[in-house]
């Protein structure tokens, strides 16, 4: 019988929004100059320093996960600058892409899909030519693909390059130390491991980074990042109030369950998920495992319909998940495990999975 409740979203985004949060969310309106709200927003932005293990300058944009690439971007590229870029899917690809449309000379480090790049073969690359910034997917959810950016970091970080980290769908689920591994510009979203909806982005910007921006001419209104640190903790635009409250409340859950903690319980579920669902006679998409993603798992198809097996999933047990992108729509699935979600909604799902196989 097909279930009235919404399903259980095993997605990496958007993904289960908690009822504390839903509650959060739904607060009355307050203004977003007054004292009240600006409070929170600045308990908020140094809330999210920790999470991202940073004391460089913070900042809450309107705006979905693309929106703080294009910031990032649009406040340091300049038509001409050299920009590399390390591609191993399509949202690696969304950083060159944007790089390109400010008119930078984009060479991309195309690197197979499923893989990880390799620091020595990044440094190579990296040697050969004098770029102003380097771009990299921290956690590439096209693959559930996991980079090494502590590594490409100590590489950049021995030159005048900026580095720009895409840390949207691990922030939260996966360590990420900001400062420690020379990020300048450390880019996340609200709507995977922080547990909201769509609609807020959260961007660090270095002390080197400012260097480069303070140098860079037009190009940026909206995105202007001198304007938000000219008015922090307010915001230069209308800020989205009710997700900033609902950022409040996932904040204090973080908290209360210890970050550390988070991150470990977050490895303990992937690690959970790929071992089940590998007894199911799956193969993971990642290779080797050990640079697979802790906040999603890509499975291969292994000669299953597994756009049919999706569809049963979901009409039958209510549980929707996600499948392959562009080339590799029909060729993978992928099941979200990030933010609340933890060993017994793997449960739910992998029996599901296993209980649709013999339907196909």
């Amino acid at each position: 019988m097909k279930s009235k409740e919404p399903p259980l979203l095993m997605t990496p985004g958007p993904t289960y929004v908690p009822e504390r949060i839903l509650k959060a969310l739904s607060r009355p309106l307050i203004h977003h100059r007054e004292k009240e709200f600006l409070e929170m927003v600045q308990n908020c932005t140094e809330r999210l320093k920790q999470v991202f293990k940073t004391k460089n300058d913070l900042f809450i944009l309107t705006s979905s996960g693309t929106g703080a690439m294009e910031a990032a971007i649009s406040n340091t590229i300049s038509p001409g600058d050299k920009v590399l870029s390390v591609v191993n899917g399509v949202f690696s690809e969304r950083l060159s892409n944007i790089a390109t449309s400010f008119g930078a000379t984009v060479r991309t480090l195309s690197v197979p899909h499923g893989q990880a790049v390799e620091p020595a073969k990044f440094k190579e690359v990296f040697q050969s030519s004098n770029y102003k910034l380097v771009t990299i997917v921290h956690n590439e959810t096209y693959s559930a693909v996991k980079n090494p950016v502590a590594e490409i970091g100590k590489i950049v970080n021995e030159t005048d390059s900026l580095l720009l980290t895409d840390a949207i769908s691990s922030l939260g689920g996966d360590d990420i130390r900001t400062d420690e591994w020379g990020v300048d510009f450390c880019l996340a979203g609200s709507q995977k491991c922080l547990m909201l909806p769509p609609g807020l982005a959260f961007i660090t910007v270095s002390e080197k980074a400012w260097g480069a921006i303070d140098k860079k001419q037009g190009g940026r209104f909206y995105f202007n990042l001198k304007k938000y640190k000219e008015k922090a903790p307010d915001n230069p635009w209308t800020t989205a109030i009710n997700l900033v409250f609902g950022l409040d409340e996932s904040l204090n859950m973080i908290f209360e369950e210890g970050l550390e903690n988070r991150i470990k319980r977050h490895t303990q579920v992937a690690e959970h998920c790929r071992k089940e669902i590998k007894k199911l006679g799956f193969q993971l998409f990642a290779t080797p495992e050990s640079v697979a993603s802790q906040t999603l798992t890509s499975v291969l198809a292994s000669g299953r319909d597994v756009e049919k097996m999706r569809s049963i999933v979901k009409q039958k047990y209510n549980i929707q998940m996600a499948g392959g992108q562009k080339d590799l729509k029909g060729k993978i699935f992928r099941i979200g495990h990030m933010g609340a979600i933890g060993k017994k909604e793997v449960d739910l799902t992998i029996d599901a999975i296993s209980k649709s196989l013999k339907e196909l």
